[in-house]
């Protein structure tokens, strides 16, 4: 399946491309489009309590969720799209030729640019899908009660985009032969997978706190 901007495509396009053969679009673009959705998710709380009646003391911490998590949903669709280019990247370097001794070191630049820029891509994803899970508890504390459930699907999506990011940053890192950077890379993973984790468990606690007792 070509690459493209995923943001245009029917889902049904996009999910059949993702169940083929094909190498792109793969876990990582899947990731960005998960987390897109969990912005969506986040803006849709935020709205429905935006202006309703009650809820005026969360009115302009809404406006700003609003805002945050409509601009990530588009980062997040351009980053689907730099996924599935990244990846492609990578494997047309690995056709260029190795002829001469000068081809050989043309490629293997061009496979560890492009291997770095495969690990970079959904790092930025989950940075950015971290970030927004911090709206999404906001959003389910905060908004409207009738929308809660919302919030934690908004909050769960963004922790599985974060986590299958991650599993694609890993994964990359292993084939970076500059150490340092590898290095980094695996640390600031280890980092965001600790912070989904406990924002995850925030937005649980809250959501649960919503619930009316039996």
């Amino acid at each position: 399946m070509s690459t493209g901007e995923f943001g245009a495509k029917r889902l049904s396009t996009f999910l059949k491309g993702l169940a083929s053969s094909d190498s792109t679009p793969g876990g990582g673009t899947a990731a960005a489009v998960v987390a897109a959705e969990g912005a969506a998710l986040v803006a849709m709380v935020a709205r429905l309590t935006e202006g309703k009646e009650g809820y005026e003391a969360a009115w302009d911490l809404m406006h700003r969720v609003v805002e945050t998590a409509d601009d990530a949903r588009a980062q997040f669709l351009e980053l689907a799209d730099r996924d599935a280019e990244a990846f492609d990247a990578v494997m047309a370097a690995f056709k260029l030729p190795r002829k001469t001794e000068r081809q050989k070191v043309i490629r293997s630049e061009k496979i560890q640019r492009a291997y770095r820029e495969a690990a970079e891509v959904p790092a930025e994803v989950a940075r950015r899908a971290v970030e927004l899970m911090r709206g999404a508890v906001e959003a389910i504390e905060s908004g409207n009660s009738n929308a809660a459930s919302d919030g934690a699907a908004a909050a769960n999506l963004l922790f599985a985009a974060t986590q299958a990011a991650l599993a694609n940053v890993s994964i990359n890192a292993e084939s970076i032969r500059d150490q340092e950077v590898a290095e980094k890379l695996r640390f600031e993973a280890g980092t965001l997978d600790a912070r989904s984790r406990e924002r995850l468990r925030a937005a649980d606690d809250a959501f649960r706190r919503t619930l009316k007792p039996v």
